[in-house]
């Protein structure tokens, strides 16, 4: 970039000395041309620093792109360690799945959050995790604020369904980076194995 700035201030200053050597003088076909010349490169190193300010600002996009999945990536690695050997199986939870921009429960989700509840209604003992997510579009500020506001709202469901609260042993939001937006709005449900061994 700097060297295409120097080359742009030097050809720059030749055209002003060829404007001052020729004067008010009817330049020569030899000046016209070198005129022309010049142009023409002032005008392609104008092409090439179009270039450099779109890659420039792609690997800025990129680079926050990173950092998103990057942050996502962190807070997976976490929660992992905060909750250590304490994941079970999950394979009886429904996933609970939003429409974009939304963090009411949709009613087609219902008969997918009362098989959860019959399941909790079953297994007294057992304790949960809730999280929620959210896709990749917006900031990671407002991504965060809709995931915690999905997870939120069927902890919710599920106390209003007469699910004692303390049986929720978490709720978390994150963003889920992946290409798959619809499946990346979601609630998971999260069995935890340290309430299992007493079921």
């Amino acid at each position: 970039m700097k060297y295409i700035f120097t080359r742009f201030s030097s050809l720059i200053i030749i055209l002003f000395i060829v404007a001052a050597v020729t004067g008010c003088a009817a330049p020569s076909r030899q000046t016209d041309n070198t005129i022309n010349e010049m142009f023409n490169i002032l005008k392609a190193q104008g092409k090439d620093l179009q270039r450099l300010e779109s890659v420039t600002q792609k690997l800025e996009a990129d680079s926050k792109a990173t950092e998103d999945k990057l942050s996502a990536l962190q807070g997976e690695i976490a929660f992992v360690r905060e909750n250590p050997g304490k994941l079970a199986d999950r394979p009886d939870f429904k996933t609970i799945y939003f429409p974009s921009g939304a963090t009411e429960i949709q009613e087609s989700q219902a008969p997918d959050l009362e098989k959860n509840l019959a399941l909790l209604q079953r297994k007294q003992n057992l304790k949960i995790s809730i999280t929620g997510y959210a896709d990749k579009d917006g900031t990671s500020e407002e991504g965060i604020k809709y995931a915690l506001a999905r997870a939120y709202g069927v902890a919710e469901w599920y106390v209003l369904k007469g699910i004692d609260r303390k049986r929720i042993v978490k709720i978390d939001g994150r963003r889920d980076m992946g290409e798959d937006k619809d499946k990346a709005r979601r609630v998971e449900t999260i069995e935890m194995l340290s309430a299992a061994k007493g079921r």
